[in-house]
């Protein structure tokens, strides 16, 4: 582990690390078992990579040619990386002096998540029923400083006096840690579209509701709430994605960042707001906290769903 990002299968990855030193020797392919990297030779000088991942989850996938490479002309920023999805998946493109049978040397470093999305600024539910007070806890904030920046070093959660937790935005569960007892060691986490990823802590033993790999839509029950203050039950939501800076001459461990996101909400009278600690706010769910993140095709399929 190092710190909330899983190196994948650290055994089959060289240990702890969870680097393989590659040369394209006779099969033109790195096999990690359920991740491989290959390459297609066009035309002599002219080489395509792609990543073959039979793993559900994202993964990013961080490339770093062991050679000179100024000799080559690449149609992607070198050190390459990509978080890449199930299936084949095409990285990039070299075109230089060589016939197919090059042999290139390289290292290819794998993270269990979504690196460096780009982040929408998207409206976040408040937990409960529609037409539901809801009273907000408050922010727990781990910045030094106040700041108006949306996007933090440091820890930015807030917590939701309720009975039950309700996803907060639509998004697939990929992580699940049920509580032998306290509840401060539960939580799931749901990545949403743009690769952002929502932890809600808290969440009394034997309640959960979800399953890894289930799409959960804004204000699905996600379990009953653990934590307490002064008598009354609450959990603890952050929004945080991974963040990733690539430089070969450290150790990967330092290439991992994490930033954490000040959501917006919307509230029965209000679009957009930072709620107050302490005041009490209206639960609602209009079609458009649905389809604030969907193309157009699938905003007309939900409208039709609807009719």
């Amino acid at each position: 582990m190092i710190g909330n990002v899983r190196l994948i299968n650290s055994k089959k990855a060289c240990l702890i690390l969870g680097i393989l030193c590659c040369s394209f020797c006779g099969l033109l392919a790195q096999n990690l078992e359920d991740i491989k990297v290959i390459r297609e030779s066009e035309k002599d000088g002219e080489f395509v990579f792609y990543a073959v991942n039979s793993i559900a989850n994202d993964i990013h996938m961080v490339l770093t040619f062991e050679e000179d490479m100024s000799r080559w002309k690449c149609d992607q920023p070198l050190p390459f990386q990509k978080t890449i999805k199930a299936g084949k998946v095409r990285l990039f493109k070299l075109k230089g002096k060589a016939d197919s049978t090059y042999n290139f040397k390289y290292k290819t470093h794998f993270f269990e998540g979504f690196g460096n999305p780009e982040v929408n600024r998207v409206e976040y539910t408040v937990p409960g029923e529609e037409g539901q007070e809801v009273k907000f806890k408050g922010v727990t904030n781990l910045n030094e400083e106040e700041s108006d920046e949306t996007q933090l070093d440091a820890y930015y959660g807030v917590g939701f006096f309720v009975t039950y937790i309700r996803s907060l935005r639509s998004g697939y569960v990929t992580s699940i840690k049920p509580s032998a007892g306290d509840p401060n060691e539960s939580f799931i986490k749901i990545t949403h579209k743009d690769g952002t990823v929502g932890t809600y802590k808290g969440i009394m033993r034997g309640t959960m509701k979800t399953s890894k790999g289930q799409y959960i839509e804004a204000g699905a029950r996600l379990g009953v709430a653990g934590l307490v203050e002064n008598g009354k039950t609450y959990f603890d939501f952050s929004v945080s994605y991974m963040q990733v800076n690539v430089d070969p001459e450290k150790d990967q461990e330092s290439w991992i960042t994490y930033k954490y996101i000040k959501p917006l909400f919307r509230t029965a009278k209000k679009k957009k707001s930072q709620l107050k600690e302490g005041e009490m706010y209206i639960a609602t769910y209009p079609d458009d906290i649905y389809t604030q993140e969907m193309t157009k095709a699938e905003k007309k399929r939900f409208v039709r769903s609807r009719e």
